[in-house]
């Protein structure tokens, strides 16, 4: 039986068990959940499993996966002079965060009579949760047309559709799109500019004319293009009216 490929959509059936004490519950939905297999959105060692699943299978009952922050990384950990750290020992506390000469910040583990240990690696490296994912389905994706801002008139044999919406700083929008059922993939980014792969720093110049946006992967016979249309209205509010510029951030790349 076939395998699901990048950019098809999934459907999978999965619940993730944290690991540990201090493992936070997921912050995305699970149970029966469908998403564009390597679209981003959850997490990225779920995308990893499906592609070795055929529809109806299921990997081991007690799987694994990775949390989302990586493996802890010995080298990210240091023992540190305390006569050294310009600081007395009655001023180190368990947990204190301090920050590098390179800018990174590090947590302080443990204390000892001479020295103290600096933890660098994210607090939660190393966690993760158990699982058992089960494919269910797998539809074609959108074709690389429908992604195009100019994509109007396009036509495929998927059933999904895509819009693309600019409704200020990207990040906030992009959440509340992936509240909406029937929204099956997101992706933020730059679009109607003039320069191809700008960096951040050259959209907020405003020297490449590009608008922060998001793209909708969306399922019609679920959610329909103007009740996306509407959530974007919504949330925008009283700043509809207000020339490049969206609550509190001002420039044209949040016309």
């Amino acid at each position: 039986m076939s395998k699901p490929q990048s950019g098809d959509i999934v459907t999978a059936s999965f619940t993730l068990k944290p690991n540990g004490d201090f493992i936070p519950n997921p912050l995305f939905d699970d149970g029966k959940v469908t998403f564009v297999l390597d679209g981003g959105n959850y997490l990225p060692a779920i995308h990893d499993v499906l592609h070795d699943l055929s529809v109806g299978e299921s990997s081991d009952d007690d799987l694994v996966l990775d949390a989302g922050w990586g493996d802890k990384r010995d080298e990210l950990i240091a023992e540190v002079p305390i006569a050294a750290s310009g600081v007395s020992k009655n001023e180190l506390r368990i947990d204190m965060e301090l920050y590098l000469a390179n800018g990174m910040s590090c947590r302080i583990t443990e204390i000892k009579d001479e020295t103290f240990v600096i933890d660098a690696n994210p607090p939660l490296a190393g966690a993760s949760y158990t699982t058992k994912i089960t494919l269910d389905s797998i539809e074609k994706g959108p074709s690389d047309a429908k992604y195009l801002y100019n994509s109007d008139g396009v036509t495929d044999d998927s059933r999904y559709e895509v819009m693309t919406i600019a409704l200020g700083c990207f990040w906030g929008g992009e959440l509340e799109y992936q509240r909406v059922p029937g929204v099956v993939g997101t992706a933020v980014g730059y679009t109607q500019g003039e320069k191809i792969d700008p960096t951040y720093k050259e959209v907020c110049s405003g020297t490449t004319k590009h608008t922060e946006a998001i793209q909708v992967i969306y399922d019609p016979d679920i959610v329909s293009y103007d009740k996306l249309v509407s959530v974007g209205l919504e949330r925008l509010g009283e700043s509809r009216t207000l020339l490049n510029q969206v609550g509190n951030d001002r420039g044209t790349q949040y016309r």
